[in-house]
């Protein structure tokens, strides 16, 4: 049996607890720290009638062991991000030599050469200290928008070091033109350069992390689906362990990437928490597996806390579902009570003075975004005339704003007279006739044309008029067609607080492969929530979800 080892590197932060967004849960996460090699553990080789079987066991120290998928995962990461950042930090450079000698500065090539240098191993522990490179194995969801505001902290940093060089070492006084060109050029040429090594990282046999579920069956079937539908995560639920509603006991199933999960064994429910959280950890440790997400199927708080000391005392980390979309508050704050953890929510609708923030951006970019788009919105307009027989601005009933209804405006990318065909498709849809939104993979109402606008989001370009007039916002809840509106339950009206937006939570985190029930909870999440800052980091995560296929039907 492995030995424990430790799962975290130095650079993390020393806070045992993390909390991610993920999916329409809040997730968050233990990290162990490794047990001495020598010291003795408590192993359980097998259950006899659903009681485990403990035995000591004391390891070699000196004895060699493979590397875990954590391990392999860290290390492997580690060192691409950090090739990126010296990747970028040269294009920088070279970028920024060649602009200042166009604008007239006289740098002297060999000392520039120098410097940068010398200075690439600052920028390494900046980085490190930072957390842009640990952070990868403990949030999920750690992408561009995670890390700019540390780049752009390390990068003012790192570009106060070379003035600081250059001042000392080279030019003799203090030149700010050259660092400051350079700070500009480095902060999206870093960001780009580790957005390639996240994409290349995904196609690594690395990348793919074995993982554990413990929880009542229906939670787990949701974090199974959401992990299927997020291959970006790199997560693989080889090994369940579930409860079902009304039995003591644990079913338990190992993954197959043909059949899905079938089950191997049962664990009989036994007396005392140790037993039984001894009895979770050694399945999951037999199964060579060091990461568990436990999501539910246990009713005591002390059971809970026994297993996951049990799990992390042998060396695997814990992500812990501790809830549903109301735990997903962007200013949901963690508490520590005497060694008690909480995570306190509290609602956050838009104030006046919020609500007119926000309503001043939405003015401000949608009116700048349309002079900016108006060449595209004149060539898509006429390939949509020349396609198709048809209006060239599709316009369709939605509910709006305390419930009002709107006209929105999209170019249209469907045969004229598709709205009238929308019941006979119902059955065709992805998410079936009860799953409460129409969405087809291969719609045939889609025109050759469409089908290009609606892959690059093109065909959204008119509700920025909507933005303008104040039918919609940038950010808000997905506005709904009357007939799938009338089908909300009153539990999700508070969606209709504030205005719908071009973009939400629902288009960034999957958009049509979300089904209708999630996408509410996740839009009721974002409205009880709402902040400037949610706002941005949506905005910013929409540019990946344009860019990308997924969802986009």
């Amino acid at each position: 049996m492995e030995d424990s080892r430790n799962l975290l590197d130095p650079n993390r932060s020393s806070d045992p607890l993390n909390r991610e967004m993920f999916g329409d849960l809040s997730v968050e996460s233990v990290n162990p720290e490794r047990p001495p090699h020598d010291e003795p553990t408590q192993t359980d080789e097998r259950l006899e009638n659903g009681a485990p079987v403990i035995r000591a066991s004391t390891k070699n120290r000196h004895v060699a062991e493979p590397l875990s998928s954590s391990e392999k995962f860290g290390h492997a990461y580690h060192r691409l991000l950090l090739m990126s950042d010296l990747i970028a930090l040269l294009i920088s450079s070279v970028i920024t030599f060649v602009l200042v000698i166009a604008i007239g500065r006289v740098v002297d090539a060999a000392d520039w050469a120098f410097a940068i240098v010398a200075l690439a191993p600052v920028w390494a522990l900046i980085a490190y200290q930072l957390g842009l490179y640990g952070q990868v194995e403990r949030q999920l969801d750690f992408d561009y928008v995670a890390e700019l505001m540390p780049i752009i902290f390390a990068s003012t940093v790192w570009c106060w070091f070379l003035v600081l060089v250059r001042s000392f070492i080279v030019v003799g006084y203090a030149e700010l033109i050259t660092p400051a060109v350079m700070w500009v050029i480095m902060v999206p040429t870093l960001l780009f350069c580790r957005s390639a090594a996240r994409a290349l990282a995904r196609s690594r046999p690395w990348h793919r992390r074995p993982i554990a579920l413990i929880g009542d069956a229906a939670t787990v079937a949701f974090l199974d689906e959401r992990m299927k539908r997020h291959p970006e995560w790199g997560l693989s639920p080889d090994l369940e362990v579930v409860r079902f509603d009304g039995q003591q006991g644990w079913q338990v199933r190992r993954h197959s990437r043909e059949d899905g999960p079938s089950m191997v064994s049962e664990i009989h429910q036994v007396e005392g928490n140790d037993l039984m959280a001894i009895a979770l950890t050694s399945l999951v440790s037999d199964a060579g597996i060091d990461r568990v997400m436990v999501a539910g199927g246990i009713d005591r708080l002390s059971a809970r806390t026994e297993l996951v000391h049990s799990l992390t005392n042998r060396g695997i980390a814990v992500d812990y579902v501790s809830g549903g979309p109301e735990t997903l508050y962007a200013n949901a704050m963690p508490q520590h009570l005497e060694g008690m953890s909480l995570l306190s929510s509290r609602p956050s609708y838009p104030r006046p003075m919020g609500a007119f923030l926000k309503r001043s951006i939405d003015v401000a970019l949608s009116a700048g975004f349309l002079l900016v788009t108006f060449p595209f919105l004149v060539l898509s307009a006429i390939a949509v005339k020349l396609d198709s027989k048809g209006p060239v601005v599709f316009r369709q009933p939605r509910t709006g704003l305390k419930g009002e209804m709107f006209q929105i405006c999209k170019l249209r990318t469907m045969c004229d007279g598709a709205d009238d065909m929308r019941e006979s498709l119902w059955s065709d849809g992805i998410h079936g006739r009860d799953g409460g939104m129409l969405k087809l993979q291969n719609d045939p109402r889609v025109t050759r044309v469409g089908a290009f606008l609606r892959k690059w989001s093109l065909d959204e370009i008119p509700q920025f008029w909507n933005v303008l007039v104040g039918d919609m916002s940038l950010v808000g809840p997905r506005p709904l067609p009357l007939d799938e509106s009338s089908e909300i339950e009153a539990k999700y009206k508070a969606r209709q607080r504030v205005r719908p937006g071009i973009t939400g939570p629902w288009q960034v985190m999957g958009r049509s492969d979300i089904p209708m029930e999630d996408m509410l909870k996740l839009d009721c999440t974002y409205v009880t929530g709402w902040s400037l800052s949610e706002d941005l980091r949506i905005l910013l995560r929409t540019l990946s979800a344009v860019s990308g296929k997924s969802g986009v039907y």
